[in-house]
């Protein structure tokens, strides 16, 4: 019994870990992985990639949140550390990215940095340098749907990048048939790291900088943990319960708001 339970145990982690990656082709041989789990057990000897889920790096943050923040370096010091932890875990490339635009319709909000095509362009260039810094590959996500004026202004501030799809095909890297099909001659390695990560602190200041007052009414005013508000009374959105206290006393004016509507 208990031998059938340790192979049923193997078949499982095999399972798991064999849908939690896609095979990278390049000219019919496979050279690499790509990761959607932080947590896989990778080969640092071929090309590894991750696609980036942010709950992965802390439950709590979002795209949303990212957006929200005033100061642009606070974000590029974030992804730099992300990006120093996907370095020191053997990982050489990270695909990333929202290019569509935020509006009222939009009901997975959380995944969407806002609805100004150059704020978003904006944000997600610091998100490039922050990884580039710590040595890793930026590769954006494109997906059909994407806003002309984010490509457009992206490439005037960020120029070539590396772009993954999984529903286009004429790009760097995309998915087909649970391969990933890579160009040749495209470099997905940096030379270099770096060694320090201050993760938690990044992570942190992105919370403390995102607390968003919107609305001017007073009547029935509250928090809003993680959700936007498009009406006209006074309302308080932020992202972390480890900055609850702080959104309090935003509400009470005690305290100024930190980050900026982007809905």
């Amino acid at each position: 019994m208990q031998l059938k339970k340790f192979f049923l145990l193997i078949v499982l982690l095999i399972v798991i870990n064999e849908f939690s990656s896609y095979p990278i082709l390049s000219e019919n041989k496979i050279i690499g992985h790509i990761y959607t789990d932080l947590k896989a057990n990778i080969n640092k000897n071929e090309l590894n990639g991750y696609i980036l889920s942010l709950n992965q790096i802390d439950p709590e943050l979002c795209y949303l949140a990212i957006g929200s923040v005033n100061n642009f370096e606070l974000i590029e010091n974030l992804f730099l550390d992300i990006g120093t932890e996907l370095k020191n875990k053997n990982f050489d490339f990270v695909i990333f990215g929202n290019l569509k635009t935020l509006n009222k319709e939009t009901t997975d909000y959380l995944n969407y940095i806002g609805k100004s095509p150059y704020l978003i362009s904006e944000v997600l260039y610091r998100m490039i340098r922050g990884f580039e810094t710590a040595g890793i590959v930026p590769v954006l996500k494109i997906t059909s749907d994407d806003d002309t004026k984010v490509k457009n202004s992206l490439k005037n501030r960020a120029g070539a990048i590396y772009t993954y799809s999984e529903e286009i095909n004429n790009l760097d890297m995309y998915l087909k048939n649970n391969n990933v099909y890579l160009k040749k001659d495209r470099i997905l390695r940096l030379p270099w790291k770096t060694e320090t990560s201050f993760l938690k602190d990044s992570i942190k200041s992105i919370y403390e900088n995102s607390i968003i007052l919107s609305g001017w009414r007073k009547d029935n005013s509250k928090l809003l943990y993680r959700k936007i508000n498009f009406t006209e009374t006074k309302m308080i959105t932020y992202f972390s319960h480890s900055v609850e206290s702080l959104a309090k006393e935003v509400l009470d004016g005690k305290k100024l708001a930190t980050g900026k509507i982007t809905w």
